[in-house]
């Protein structure tokens, strides 16, 4: 069984702009409130990098990038006993914006458990991310 939870904003910014902003994994704790922080493991953003991060209310938690694609997306999945985490990062140009999906899947045979308690803050982070993403994209930081 799996559960899936996503956010969707559209940003008025170059696409390489919002690239920049959601790729710099090390600098989310600046524009939103659901990072403490996030450390590379001494390589550059990419397929195969590991990162730490840290959340407010969460455990620590390290991820790993399986799937890395420059303006189109990148995903990380973490796991533990019971439970593995994929987080998406797709993003999709249309004109002169920018649509970005924020997706966090939790599955296994304690996903049920991870929703019954975490679905809410799960659903208050990927808004304050998707948020955060459109006000650093947007701004001439």
């Amino acid at each position: 069984m799996s559960y899936v939870y996503t956010d969707r904003v559209e940003v008025q910014a170059p696409a390489e702009r919002v690239w920049s902003v959601m790729s710099d994994v090390e600098r989310w704790h600046e524009w939103t409130a659901s990072i403490t922080s996030v450390d590379l493991h001494g390589q550059p953003m990419g397929p195969g990098a590991t990162a730490t991060v840290r959340q407010p209310r969460l455990p620590t938690v390290d991820w790993t990038v399986t799937s890395y694609r420059p303006l189109e997306e990148f995903t990380w999945t973490s796991g533990g006993r019971g439970i593995q985490t994929v987080g998406r990062h797709l993003m999709r140009t249309e004109g002169t914006s920018v649509q970005v999906e924020l997706a966090i899947e939790q599955r296994g045979p304690l996903a049920w458990l991870a929703n019954l308690l975490l679905a809410r803050l799960t659903r208050r982070y990927l808004g304050l991310e998707a948020a955060g993403l459109k006000q650093r994209s947007e701004s001439s930081d």
